[in-house]
């Protein structure tokens, strides 16, 4: 096994150099070793706010925000005009929603440090998350005062000018993220959805392929740039890159789902009718598996079997029963029902449960 040298070589046994070593390995993911070496530190002086405070960073790495405030408070204790332990300790209460204690960790911060730029991008979260508009893009710009480059605040300023109606400055923002950074992901998957918002499908696209020419590695970058080249139309290419969106994400059932889409769109049935059969049929997939099925088979000409998934699809969603029952009675009792009639009364009732249940969905969401 080759040798492994870490950015930053411990050069000796004192606080300084094991904290300077231990935030290094923290960076390679390296955190019982972290672990040891910052403990080491603390036996020597517990009552170093140094100390106290990387081993917060530790924990917040980690994601236990909870024992990560615990050092951060005991480094604001034995350093009380440090701004760093409570811009950290801010972060911390953030992600643990946390709201006003957030608040008031980053707000000092700030009075201790006022040019301190990830305090202000802090706030412009939180205030964001409050719904205050006004004030959260007034903290983001003065971060962008301070760091003019600093991504963060500038995704977050579109995402805060985008919700108060401004979309011409969210997409000025996004635009020198991209730039600046060529291709960078999130902030071409932002732009992207403003174009798609401004009905600009085919510039999406254009800023999504050069986003995965720069960097190939992101799924959600791929997903996106399938979902558009859908809506154009270009169903071959979205399946392209649909297929590279699963192989980067297979466990993403809504990829597969698209790329059923492309494939039937191509009638490429027996590929379609493959990667639903991959689909597990959970409680809320079950209806949707079972309309894909209904639509593999009506492409495929097998008429009776696709009323029988739409039939299916439908019996599964609250009401169901009663539109299968008022579909089926207009079809009247013939001796060999008209499918094709069915189907055709099936598809748009499907459509229309599946459209309402997305609707609800988001709406919870917000």
């Amino acid at each position: 096994m080759a040798n492994w040298t870490p950015h930053v070589r411990k050069l000796g046994s004192g606080e300084r150099e094991r904290l300077a070593f231990a935030k290094s390995i923290i960076k390679e993911g390296r955190f019982d070793e972290a672990h040891e070496e910052i403990e080491k530190a603390l036996q020597h002086n517990e009552n170093s706010a140094d100390a106290n405070l990387v081993m917060g960073q530790l924990w917040q790495k980690q994601g236990d925000h909870k024992q990560a405030v615990k050092f951060f408070g005991r480094a604001m204790d034995l350093n009380p005009k440090d701004a760093r332990s409570r811009l950290r300790a801010g972060m911390s209460y953030l992600k643990m929603d946390d709201i006003d204690s957030a608040e008031r960790a980053l707000t000092e911060s700030i009075r201790l440090d006022s040019k301190l730029s990830p305090a202000h991008v802090g706030l412009g979260q939180l205030f964001f998350r409050k719904g205050d508009l006004e004030r959260a893009a007034e903290h983001l710009q003065l971060a962008l005062r301070h760091n003019p480059q600093h991504v963060r605040a500038k995704l977050l300023l579109a995402r805060v000018s985008t919700k108060a109606g401004d979309k011409d400055l969210a997409l000025g923002e996004l635009q020198g993220v991209v730039s600046i950074k060529g291709g960078h992901p999130a902030a071409s998957l932002q732009m992207a959805r403003s174009y798609l918002q401004r009905n600009e499908p085919e510039r999406a696209a254009e800023t999504l392929s050069q986003a995965v020419q720069a960097d190939g590695s992101n799924p959600r970058l791929w997903e996106l740039l399938g979902r558009v080249l859908l809506q154009l139309k270009d169903e071959e290419a979205a399946e392209e890159a649909l297929r590279e969106a699963i192989r980067l994400r297979p466990d993403r059932v809504a990829t597969h789902l698209r790329l059923i889409t492309a494939l039937l769109q191509q009638a490429k049935a027996d590929e379609a009718r493959k990667v639903l059969e991959d689909i597990p049929r959970k409680r809320r997939l079950a209806t949707i598996v079972q309309k894909y099925y209904g639509d593999v088979y009506t492409v495929q000409g097998h008429h009776k079997e696709a009323v029988a998934s739409y039939r299916a699809a439908l019996l599964g969603t609250p009401g169901g029963e009663q539109t299968v029952a008022a579909v089926e009675e207009d079809a009247g009792s013939g001796a060999e029902p008209d499918w094709i009639m069915l189907i055709e009364r099936y598809q748009p009732e499907l459509t229309k449960v599946l459209a309402n249940a997305r609707n609800r969905r988001r709406a919870n969401k917000r």
